[in-house]
């Protein structure tokens, strides 16, 4: 049984700081969500506690105590989120990325329409010296409906995108492979599509039977 407590979790002397980054232009969020795991109550309780974040994008969390944490920009189902596994001393590096929603496409090379739905899975680069297994990452995910399309969310900086074939509860049949993918003229198949300003152009990934 998940037990959800809207409370103060077990505090700590250490602090969280950092900085959430977005797009020229783009909205930088007011508040965070901080989901701490199995502090208080039964051994899966979840903690949930608002963070505050600066006009510049600033934020700090204070009262951190060793433990397993989620960061998200708003709900964990719904908006990236990064999980980390926190020990000890301050942080004031750690980095949220807010992304932009963009539009793609899952096709055949020959034509044909996509046997099936799948996971489209964008990672980027996020600041975090906490300790050697924090993930040093944000990611999106999205899924194509029965046309291939797809709308993903971009980050500022690096983006790889790929293909999750293996996970999740529907899959491409096996056999097929990934032919390209396209950010229109760009080709990031097999290098991240940096990105400076919001998103112009549509994504295109192409599958094939070798």
């Amino acid at each position: 049984m998940l037990v959800l407590l809207l409370q103060t979790p077990t505090a700590g002397t250490s602090k969280i700081s950092g900085r959430v980054t977005c797009f020229p232009g783009g909205e930088i969020p007011r508040t965070m969500k901080l989901r701490v795991y199995g502090q208080v109550g039964p051994g899966n309780s979840i903690v949930v506690r608002d963070v505050s974040v600066q006009e510049n994008g600033l934020f700090e969390i204070s009262g951190i105590a060793p433990g397993e944490y989620e960061l998200s920009l708003g709900d964990p189902f719904r908006t990236p989120s990064r999980n980390f596994t926190f020990r000890e001393g301050n942080v004031t590096d750690f980095e949220m990325k807010v992304p932009i929603e963009v539009s793609g496409q899952l096709v055949m090379a020959d034509g044909r329409v996509v046997p099936g739905e799948a996971w489209i899975r964008n990672t980027s680069p996020a600041a975090a010296t906490m300790n050697s297994r924090a993930p040093r990452q944000i990611s999106t995910l999205a899924f194509s409906d029965a046309a291939g399309r797809f709308s993903l969310g971009l980050f500022p900086g690096e983006n790889t995108i790929s293909l999750n074939q293996s996970n999740g509860p529907t899959q491409l049949p096996s056999g097929f492979t990934i032919k390209s993918i396209t950010y229109g003229a760009q080709d990031v198949t097999h290098t991240p599509l940096d990105l400076k300003a919001p998103p112009t152009s549509t994504l295109v990934i192409v599958l094939e039977r070798p």
